[in-house]
């Protein structure tokens, strides 16, 4: 059975204008950042619109997703598996960027640009479609291979007359596909099932270090994770958390 969130999202999407096989073929990737919590009962529906975000349906925007879990909701009842610390402050540091007076999930944030509801469909639409409109660098992953349980890839921008702006540049490794049953707090009794959940974050230095060439980066495999499961993300964000102007996944 549908949910409300993935009908909406589907007569939206039918409203949006037809554009050419070649205009489809032609999508700029989006950065689309979900923060959510197992233990959080408004979070469920988000999770599946970012699932349906993840099979590309907006022509013109390759929708490339982060699923942050925050730790705030942990308590004694329910502990979510995938939160972690590092990515509650990094929502904390975008509720300042936004000027919002207290962090929430689910929250989305579209390209560093716009938040919003995370389980609102018209909103994320608009700001996805909004986002594709503006051009990114070119980005790459390349020659991405296991070593043990370290995973080695080479970042490149392929080549472009464009100044590297001043930005951070990212990695992080995420499973595509997580499934948790909940057996306490606000969802107990419900089966979960999360996408691109991020199991690793690491911020690698300057963007400019690829005006020098291709660039190196290591992470190691997450405790408990399945390495046929995981995918690398790269993005390059505009200091304290801005605008994205590259993102790249593998």
């Amino acid at each position: 059975m549908r949910t409300p969130v993935l009908t909406l999202l589907t007569a939206l999407l039918l409203l949006l204008p037809m554009r050419s096989l070649i205009a489809q073929q032609q999508r700029t990737p989006v950065l689309v950042e979900l923060f959510t919590s197992e233990g959080c009962s408004s979070c469920p529906p988000a999770d599946a619109l970012l699932a349906k975000l993840t099979e590309q349906p907006i022509a013109g925007a390759e929708v490339i997703a982060l699923g942050e879990h925050v730790d705030y909701w942990n308590n004694s009842k329910w502990h979510d598996r995938f939160s972690s610390r590092q990515l509650t402050d990094r929502q904390v540091e975008y509720g300042r960027r936004f000027h919002l007076e207290t962090v929430y999930t689910p929250q989305m944030v579209v390209d560093g640009r716009t938040q919003l509801i995370g389980s609102n469909a018209t909103s994320a639409v608009q700001a996805i479609t909004q986002s594709a409109q503006h051009s990114k660098l070119p980005l790459q992953i390349t020659d991405a291979t296991w070593q043990g349980n370290t995973l080695t890839a080479r970042l490149t921008l392929a080549a472009t007359k464009a100044k590297l702006p001043h930005a951070d540049l990212y990695v992080a490794l995420i499973d595509r596909k997580d499934s948790s049953d909940v057996r306490g707090g606000e969802n107990s009794g419900r089966l979960l099932v999360n996408v691109a959940v991020v199991r690793a974050l690491r911020r690698v230095g300057p963007l400019q270090q690829l005006g020098k060439g291709p660039l190196t980066v290591h992470l190691a495999l997450p405790t408990a994770a399945a390495r046929q499961n995981l995918q690398l993300v790269a993005f390059a964000q505009r200091p304290g958390l801005g605008e994205v102007v590259a993102v790249a996944i593998r």
